[in-house]
């Protein structure tokens, strides 16, 4: 069973409003028991003391609210793109959903079962399926770029970005948030997406004279990035997993021919008394060490939130 987990106190952006809408939800409880039966009332109760119900809650309290934001985004952008131009787009929406369940691969489900089955290779998950995903959507490129013409896609960096923003969606961690019993918290990421999303059609609407595509497609891509990155950062900085590093193997053979620690003191000589945390986290014994200098860089670079959060940067 998975045992690990996040302090979601730390996003200061998130939690009140998290906080917030638990209230809301606790109230809403509260006169509900104050007309339901006795009965009905005593396993209330016992559901609002399990932290699954607390989780099913939430997850339909902001997927509620995500459904009516959408509802009004999309009848804004029919309404100010007219009839010919909102099929296009929506066409090229539903290109990105096809790429979304390209880049998925069905890891939104065997991931979760995965990760609380298997908690002794929880890092090894995530980094390998999170890298994996990025692979995919090169492949889903790819693919746009050779059959353009047969799909009638228009060949350009704008257009891409309408379309790849679904994908972005498939490479977020809700696997991660759901085995840690955090769909309630996923799903408020969820909902910023959808809010950010909205507002930069207010901001054009009173900005500019119309939406058009192109912005239409910049928009939808970096409200994805956006949340994704909050999210990368969440669980990469507070769960300390290197991406790069579990996803380069090297034979065990030529592990004990490596001395990664030597390599960060010579990068960093004046921190060389304080590396003794790297080679605890980069598990030398497991198999696993950079062999070529762009490696070790690379591992360096993936790592970088254990030196964040190493004793050395305190000092």
């Amino acid at each position: 069973m998975n045992t690990r987990s996040i302090n979601i106190k730390k996003n200061k952006l998130l939690y009140p409003i998290y906080y917030a809408m638990g209230i809301m939800v606790h109230f809403l409880i509260f006169f509900i028991k104050i007309f339901a039966p006795k009965a009905f009332c005593s396993k209330l109760d016992k559901l609002e003391k399990n932290s699954t119900f607390n989780n099913i809650l939430g997850l339909t309290l902001f997927n509620a609210i995500g459904g009516l934001i959408v509802m009004i985004t999309n009848i804004k952008i029919a309404n100010m793109l007219g009839a010919s131009i909102f099929g296009i787009y929506t066409y090229y929406l539903a290109v990105g959903e096809v790429g979304q369940n390209f880049v998925r691969y069905g890891r939104n489900k065997t991931m979760t079962r995965d990760l609380v089955q298997c908690p002794e290779k929880f890092e090894n998950l995530i980094s390998n399926t999170f890298v994996l995903g990025f692979l995919n959507i090169i492949l889903f490129i790819i693919v746009l770029l050779l059959f353009h013409g047969a799909l009638d896609l228009d060949v350009s960096v704008l257009t891409f970005m309408l379309i790849l923003a679904p994908c972005l969606h498939s490479v977020d961690f809700q696997p991660v948030y759901e085995s840690m019993k955090q769909m309630g918290w996923h799903s408020l990421y969820v909902l910023l997406q959808k809010v950010i999303y909205l507002l930069a059609i207010l901001v054009a609407v009173f900005t500019f004279d119309g939406l058009n595509i192109y912005y239409l497609g910049v928009a939808l891509f970096f409200s994805w990035f956006i949340v994704d990155l909050m999210q990368f950062k969440e669980i990469i900085g507070q769960l300390l997993i290197g991406i790069l590093y579990f996803c380069i193997y090297i034979p065990k053979s030529t592990v004990q021919h490596l001395n990664i620690c030597k390599f960060i003191t010579d990068v960093f000589p004046k921190y060389s008394d304080r590396f003794i945390w790297y080679k605890k986290y980069i598990r030398m014994s497991s198999g696993f060490a950079p062999r070529t200098p762009f490696q070790r860089l690379s591992v360096l670079w993936a790592n970088l939130p254990l030196l964040r959060n190493s004793s050395y940067a305190k000092h």
